[in-house]
């Protein structure tokens, strides 16, 4: 095992875009057919080029001492030798993107002392890789644009600079290697069980939630003002309307995991008022209690999420009032005061912030007729378009929802139905896609590399949208095509990879096993 390579750390900076920043040298044995290194700790790196998304160790540049002999020369002694590879491959900044067209990771590398001018050094790199864009006018710029204050404060960074001093201190390359596990125990981790900035919350989000930039930016903002005021009439609860499965919810689970807030998710539909048959609207905050592990301090700065919101002003003509009165009753505790609990104590709401959620497709297909309603034309059959109709809180109010009620709504907010692109992007980028999920599974399980095709994604994507239930269908299409795949590694197959393509979408029992 006398293979060299960088190690590369991923920083993900959303919308599939990635820096890669070189951190050390590791030896051990790279596979130039699978295309992996492993090094002598044991630690399987995927390569910078065509690695997965998902990939945490990742490695670039492989070769030997004897090739780099032969490239710096056989007089020099081997610590100057293997400086001078170091040299040259961390004196650039790479950008990295997912490449859609090899189904895998890619990057563009620009020397640091360029910097300055990095939007012209990315330019040239880009004519060169992509030899038949017309430079001027096909570049796809915002995949590539990074501000200038970011690359800078980059190449001033003390964690760069300080990977960089490492090169000094190199007298053999099984030196290098001797702390090779404390330099990924120190790969930089966000901070627990405190207040983080907007930038860094917002960057968390978005690495699981795709296509839903605008409803991560606003719920995010509110949230954080909430969290930060310390006086309650700065505070606001938010409405939050869309499709179903387009990631609501999963916004505002990724929020209070990533600022340790307790959450409790309530379905409007089981609560009414108090006194009547049904679940009383006071006993969520006992669910939220129960959340916080009965931590009331932490309880009343946590974050109540009521779903179904819409279907209180949907229901029949026999009980549509009396669920209305479900809403009213909602008001004591969205007045921000203390409300008796069962127990006799008091739970004060003055810091809680509370989300309500629902689909509103009532109230977007009449304002979708309204929009399309014109004078001496056939009548447009109202559709979901995504990004084109937006609520207002007079839009529900004119549905049915209590004007006192949408008055306490400081926020309101929308996430919009997925296209295939969209739910392509979810497969490809998300932290938490389902693919990735089954990545991990067949690596912890089977030591086996999942490898798929473009056009398995893209079918798995069609057949989602054909269901109507947006990225909620996508995990359950993935597991099914994996299924006899799945059953034939339980049952003791043992292989080094395993590829699906768009037949195994179509047919679980079309896979090919390496």
């Amino acid at each position: 095992m006398d293979d060299i390579a960088i190690y590369f750390q991923k920083f993900d900076l959303n919308n599939g875009k990635y820096i890669f920043k070189p951190v050390d040298v590791i030896t051990g044995r790279y596979d130039p057919v699978d295309d992996f290194f492993i090094s002598v700790a044991g630690i399987y790196y995927e390569p910078i080029f065509k690695g997965s998304v998902d990939a945490e160790e990742l490695f670039g540049y492989p070769t030997t001492l004897e090739k780099l002999r032969k490239k710096y020369g056989n007089n020099l002694k081997k610590d100057i030798i293997l400086s001078e590879y170091v040299k040259e491959n961390f004196d650039y900044i790479y950008f990295g993107y997912y490449d859609l067209e090899i189904n895998g990771l890619s990057f563009i590398r620009v020397p640091f002392d360029k910097i300055e001018n990095f939007d012209e050094e990315l330019k040239k790199s880009l004519a060169i890789k992509y030899e038949n864009i017309d430079l001027m006018s096909e570049i796809p710029e915002s995949k590539f644009t990074f501000p200038k204050s970011f690359l800078i404060d980059l190449r001033n960074s003390l964690s760069l600079e300080s990977v960089r001093d490492k090169i000094d201190e190199i007298l053999d390359i099984e030196n290098c290697l001797v702390n090779e596990k404390d330099i990924k125990n120190t790969s930089p981790k966000k901070a627990q069980n405190k207040i983080i900035s907007l930038k860094e919350l917002r960057e968390e989000v978005l690495a699981k939630i795709i296509g839903q930039d605008v409803a991560v930016d606003d719920i995010t903002r509110a949230v954080m003002i909430n969290q930060t005021s310390k006086n309650p009439k700065n505070k606001s609860h938010i409405l939050v309307t869309g499709p179903t499965g387009t990631g609501k919810t999963e916004i505002v689970k990724t929020i209070c995991e990533t600022l340790d807030l307790p959450y409790f998710e309530a379905d409007a539909t089981a609560y009414t008022k108090e006194g009547y048959v049904g679940k009383s609207v006071y006993s969520m905050l006992n669910g939220l209690l129960s959340a916080a592990d009965n931590n009331i301090e932490r309880a009343q700065n946590g974050i109540l999420v009521i779903d179904e919101i819409d279907k209180k002003i949907y229901g029949g003509n026999n009980d549509s009032e009396f669920s209305k009165d479900m809403l009213y009753c909602l008001l004591k505790i969205m007045d921000r005061g203390n409300i008796e609990l069962k127990d006799g104590s008091y739970f004060d709401t003055s810091n809680l912030t509370i989300i309500l959620m629902g689909a509103f497709e009532r109230t977007y297909q009449a304002k979708l007729k309204e929009n399309n309603n014109t004078i001496g034309f056939k009548e447009i059959k109202p559709t979901l378009e995504k990004r084109k109709i937006i609520l207002t809180k007079d839009d529900i109010i004119k549905d049915g929802m209590p004007s006192e009620f949408i008055g306490r709504i400081g926020d309101i907010t929308a996430t919009v139905a997925f296209t295939t692109e969209d739910l392509i992007n979810i497969l490809n980028k998300s932290k938490i896609s389902a693919l990735k999920l089954q990545r991990e599974y067949f690596k912890d399980a089977f030591g086996v590399k999942l490898i798929n095709t473009k056009d398995y994604v893209e079918e798995v994507a069609k057949q989602a949208i054909k269901s109507k239930t947006n990225a909620r269908e996508l995990k359950p299409i993935v597991r099914e095509s994996l299924k006899y795949a799945t059953d034939e590694f339980l049952m003791g197959k043992t292989a080094k990879t395993l590829k699906i393509t768009r037949e195994t979408v179509l047919n679980p029992k079309n896979y090919f096993i390496k």
